[in-house]
């Protein structure tokens, strides 16, 4: 079973990846499948009187506008990095929490890298799916390393908009 950092902790990941080319997919209710956008649309009806619904994968450049009812039925939306150099996956995660107002578990997967995990979490990113295992074994010896580490942001960001000199001198 893949390993995923979720929430600052290292985890078993219990969703399944179905690719664009499964073309004998048959969902069967004991599982969680992340679907890629195509996938998603062809079999979502089947997933109606499924406990678990599927969650999302998009691509980083998509536009969220065209896939906003499949957003607000997502329990998981997972976003594909193409290029640890792009940054289009930072901004999709902002809109998707702040614009689209998206609740649930959002997921950073592809090209990244274990120095880009405080920035995709102020993006709103709360789990990251690393390409190799040792990007995850270094991501957990980052955690590790700063446990106990109280540094605040100064800047604002999804989780925390207002910043401290904001809180500090607001007068509401």
């Amino acid at each position: 079973m893949q390993q995923i950092i979720k929430n600052g902790q290292v985890v078993n990941d219990d969703w399944y990846l179905i690719s664009d080319n499964e073309t004998d997919f048959i969902p069967l209710e004991c599982k969680k499948y992340i679907l890629p956008l195509a996938v998603w649309m062809e079999f979502y009806p089947h997933f109606t009187l499924f406990h678990e619904k599927p969650g999302l994968l998009l691509s980083s450049e998509i536009d969220l506008n065209q896939v906003r009812s499949a957003i607000t039925e997502a329990p998981l939306i997972v976003i594909f990095f193409a290029s640890f150099m792009d940054g289009t996956g930072f901004s999709t995660g902002s809109l998707l929490r702040e614009t689209f107002n998206f609740k649930g578990e959002l997921r950073a997967t592809g090209e990244i890298l274990p120095d880009q995990m405080d920035y995709l979490s102020r993006c709103g990113f709360d789990a990251l799916s690393f390409a190799d295992l040792n990007a995850l074994r270094q991501a957990e010896k980052m955690i590790q390393a700063r446990e106990g580490d109280k540094a605040k942001n100064y800047q604002g960001d999804v989780q925390m908009p207002r910043t401290p000199f904001q809180q500090r001198f607001s007068k509401v």
